[in-house]
């Protein structure tokens, strides 16, 4: 379906614990270029694996967040019209990269496995990202259940897909034009509120973004209170700041953020 390999940016900071099982599974499961951009310089013991994984990288100093270290990654290295975009604390299954990339293609209305990837003025989904059992629980329980949101599966061009209002990162098969188009990732705090902001410029340009039905990842992440306990307490606490602010962002801002 590409005639090259599956490009893939991966932020990463300061968890090794799950970044090197995260590049192992993504470069054992689909035929992928890895790109890692650590927000350490490559502090906190993750070097080796990012050497060991990647076919590039970069090394920001100061922990500038997630949503400048997405920004660098595709700045550098995506040269193709999709490519794939993800923290470093999530396993991949066997084949996810051919399914994620295929289903993306089917939901913007490709019909054959060699199927162009759609122009911007034909794209309907900018953004799918790889669901976690967490998140397909979360989307499909019944609103007022739990923290069910009542959003369910659907059939679009073939392929099953859960349109939402945001998105977030995790698997992400992203249109490289329609990210060109809404100048990157918004930068919010550190916690990658940007995914957010970016659905919301998306969505305000007339393109949607959601959740595939497979491949299906598993989030290491979910556990880093108990793993990584102090950056826990850091991200929540940035978190509490900036995830209004990346849902009120405004569709029509016009700032280039991949500069």
């Amino acid at each position: 379906m590409l005639k090259n390999k599956l490009q893939c940016i991966v932020t990463s900071y300061r968890r090794p614990k799950y970044l090197e099982p995260c590049l192992e599974s993504m470069k054992a499961g689909g035929d992928v270029e890895l790109y890692v951009v650590d927000g350490d310089q490559g502090g906190g013991g993750v070097i080796d694996a990012i050497k060991r994984y990647a076919d590039d990288y970069r090394l920001i100093e100061g922990n500038p967040g997630a949503d400048v270290l997405k920004n660098v990654g595709i700045r550098d290295f995506v040269t193709q019209p999709i490519f794939c975009i993800t923290s470093d604390d999530f396993l991949y299954p066997a084949g996810w990269a051919e399914l994620a990339v295929s289903n993306f293609m089917i939901a913007n209305g490709a019909t054959t496995t060699e199927a162009q990837v759609p122009a911007l003025r034909r794209l309907r989904f900018a953004m799918l990202a790889s669901p976690t059992e967490q998140v397909i629980a979360r989307h499909t329980q019944p609103e007022g259940v739990g923290d069910g949101v009542g959003v369910h599966y659907q059939r679009i061009n073939g392929s099953e897909l859960m349109p939402t209002g945001i998105s977030m990162v995790a698997g992400t098969i992203m249109h490289t034009e329609a990210v060109r188009e809404v100048g990157g990732f918004p930068v919010y705090g550190k916690t990658g509120q940007g995914d957010i902001a970016i659905s919301r410029a998306f969505r305000g340009r007339g393109l949607q973004v959601g959740y595939l039905r497979h491949p299906v990842i598993q989030h290491l992440g979910r556990f880093k209170g108990t793993d990584y306990p102090e950056y826990t307490a850091d991200w929540n606490a940035d978190d509490a700041v900036y995830q209004q602010l990346a849902r009120e962002h405004n569709p029509r801002d016009q700032r280039n953020w991949l500069r």
